[in-house]
Order: C-alpha cells, then structure tokens, then sequence
C-alpha cells in the first residue's frame, strides 16, 4: 500500500519536480493535492475506487502509478513539462483508467455457467 504522499511524489516525479530526498515546496503539494481530488472523484464516479478519500488512507500498489499518471496529467496545465516528459505522461493517462479496471474488478464469471448446488 501507497500513502498519499509517496503518490503525490510520484506525480511530481513524472512532472520533472521531485527527486528522491527532496522536498516538495508547499504549492506543488496543494495542486497535487487538489490533482487527487480530482482524480477520485472521477475514479468513484466510474466506480473504480477501492480505498477511502481520506488524508490518512492508503492506496493499493497496483494502481499507485496509474493514479500518479491521472494527477500529473491533471497538472501539466500549471507545470510546464517538456514535449517528451508530456508525450509519456499522456500515454499513461491514456491506458491508466483501463489498468485500474483491471485491478479492482473481480474476475468475470459468466452467468451463463451452471452451478451445482
């Protein structure tokens, strides 16, 4: 499981403003803050939030950087990011909503299957 934080760094890792060690100055964090926001509400409007929007919770491994993607996409409006930086941030956000769906769906079972009782 992923804290809020170490996602937030992430995101500002795909933006080009964070390295490892290093701090994240207080506005970058209300936008990523505000990012995730974003990004989970429109998760749980699709249905695809399996954790809690709460500051303390934790996000599952599987979709911490699918989620990173969302928020840093969400962001390049305000940080500025190279051609390149926001070609791979686009492509992620691209097949990140598919990936989390594959994570939090349980697996399909046909209804067409006969179960002996």
């Amino acid at each position: 499981m992923s804290t809020i934080t170490q996602v937030r760094n992430r995101a500002a890792g795909m933006l080009g403003r964070y390295r490892s060690g290093q701090a994240i100055n207080n506005q970058l964090k209300l936008d990523l803050d505000q990012a995730y926001a974003e990004v989970y509400a429109d998760l749980k409007n699709d249905r695809l939030s399996i954790w809690s929007s709460a500051a303390n919770t934790e996000i599952p491994d599987d979709v911490t950087p699918w989620v990173a993607a969302l928020m840093a996409f969400n962001a390049t409006d305000i940080y500025g990011v190279s051609e390149e930086r926001f070609g791979r941030i686009v492509a992620k956000r691209n097949i990140a909503k598919r990936e989390i769906r594959r994570v939090v769906t349980p697996d399909f079972e046909s209804l067409d299957d006969q179960t002996d009782y």
